[in-house]
């Protein structure tokens, strides 16, 4: 009937939106991406995926109350999808540099979800974004025990945290300077530059 068909060309109107939104935001036509995949998102099969990609779009074009509007849109897609919208969003806040929200947002998260990888990989980022080092360090057996960074790059992290907390610790007298060091791996002990901090 004509019920019928209007709506399967509805839908396959909104299929063919989304995919040139999508489209345009790979090829970082911000505005074009917006307004094609919030135009089709009432009918498209997948609204959340439209309206994450629509807040990626608007946060590119610097328009972050438009953004928050369109990942509040996806909340209402439903409860399963809710984890996703909220690390997006807290992957947003992050990129515009609102770090405070951005880190309140993770800790929530991690509380909720502790062994998601994609959160653990945003506070460490968050973390080391406020030189929250004492935090990174709390943080580094959840994301060991995830497998969130690779061999090089975990102790590439590890480093910075030491080199960054010795002189904190030494400050706080020589038994938390040793408890601290007591506590780091063996590759880290023998490095000369950590060696040296530490002597000094």
């Amino acid at each position: 009937n004509i019920s019928s068909w209007h709506k399967n060309h509805q839908q396959r109107s909104a299929r063919l939106q989304s995919a040139k939104g999508l489209l345009a935001l790979a090829e970082g036509h911000w505005k074009q991406a917006e307004r094609q995949l919030v135009n089709s998102a009432i009918h498209s099969d997948h609204p959340l995926v439209n309206y994450l990609y629509a807040a990626q779009a608007a946060q590119a074009l610097s328009a972050y109350d438009r953004g928050d509007h369109y990942l509040a849109l996806a909340v209402k897609q439903g409860l399963k999808t809710t984890v996703n919208v909220r690390v997006t969003h807290a992957a947003l806040q992050l990129k515009q540099g609102r770090l405070d929200e951005s880190s309140v947002s993770l800790k929530k998260l991690y509380q909720d979800e502790p062994k998601n990888v994609e959160v653990l990989r945003l506070l460490a980022e968050v973390y080391k974004n406020k030189q929250d080092f004492a935090s990174l360090l709390e943080l580094l057996p959840a994301l060991a025990k995830q497998s969130v960074f690779d061999k090089q790059t975990f102790e590439a992290l590890e480093q910075t945290i030491y080199e960054s907390l010795l002189p904190v610790y030494a400050q706080q007298g020589l038994e938390a300077l040793h408890h601290l060091w007591e506590q780091m791996p063996h590759t880290h002990q023998k490095n000369a530059k950590m060696l040296q901090n530490y002597a000094d």
